[in-house]
């Protein structure tokens, strides 16, 4: 549930313009949320 909380969090962030980076880093960043999101599903 946490790792869904982040990545939700980081999009409400970015839709509010409250992130302040290059479109390269949120994408990166979303990729590295997704991935722990996967990883919790698999209890890594």
């Amino acid at each position: 549930i946490a790792a869904v909380c982040d990545f939700f969090t980081f999009i409400r962030h970015v839709q509010c313009g409250l992130v302040k980076i290059d479109a390269q880093s949120r994408y990166n960043k979303v990729i590295e949320l997704r991935k722990q999101m996967a990883f919790a599903r698999l209890g890594l």
